[in-house]
């Protein structure tokens, strides 16, 4: 199940992100594989993503290496109004699973991901990575995670103004931290222009987790979205 939630605002160009990734002593081998590129057209657009890795890498890998082309693929063969993008990126989804069940490798992988193109914020996901988007200060899931004892996996949409940044991370982090507690922690270094300072709020995130006794390996981006507008 892929999840998708689309928020429109005037976006012009893509911008830094932030990431901050630490692997599990005790699942070295499958840690979060976080990606960004920028899609070929239409120009100017991003891709970023955040990909975990479960029983092993090898799934993680593979769709960071192959879920944006896919994605890139449908959504120039049905256009960009909101409707056929949702359909686009469910598809870069399925596709992108398929290929890799052909590779008869072991192992799976939990997703978000978000591409800001064409005047749109889109995010999605597959499993419990989670996008948290900080609203006024107020944390504003744009995820629901996809986990056995969830009633429903609506699709949400929600509109953007007023959006400051976006939190991207793997269920290590969620398991441990509210998103309100993200939204607080990491709002004072998202005021600032200085990467290292987002870059910082990433890894206070991460040791947060850890000192709550997080054992899972974790990756934690973060988008400055007042940046694109």
């Amino acid at each position: 199940m892929c999840t998708v939630a689309i928020s429109s605002s005037p976006v012009f160009s893509p911008s830094p992100r932030s990431i901050f990734c630490k692997s599990s002593p005790e699942s070295s081998s499958s840690p979060s594989s976080p990606f960004r590129c920028r899609l070929p057209k239409p120009p100017p657009a991003a891709f970023f993503g955040v990909f975990d890795g479960h029983g092993g890498p090898k799934a993680a890998e593979f769709a960071s290496e192959n879920l944006q082309k896919n994605i890139q693929n449908e959504v120039e063969k049905r256009g960009e109004n909101e409707i056929e993008i949702v359909e686009a990126i469910k598809q870069g989804y399925l596709t992108t699973d398929s290929e890799f069940l052909k590779q008869e490798q072991r192992g799976g992988a939990c997703c978000v991901t978000a591409i800001i193109t064409s005047g749109n914020l889109v995010v999605s996901n597959a499993g419990d990575c989670r996008a948290v988007v900080s609203r006024g200060g107020a944390a504003e899931a744009l995820t629901s995670d996809h986990r056995p004892s969830r009633p429903d996996e609506k699709q949400r949409i929600e509109s953007l103004p007023e959006f400051e940044f976006l939190i991207m991370a793997s269920d290590g982090l969620w398991e441990k931290v509210s998103n309100q507690e993200a939204v607080d922690l990491a709002r004072p270094f998202c005021t600032s222009t200085d990467k290292h300072e987002v870059i910082s709020a990433c890894k206070k995130l991460v040791e947060l987790s850890v000192s709550r006794g997080s054992h899972d390996d974790t990756s934690v981006m973060i988008i400055q979205l007042g940046r694109f507008c």
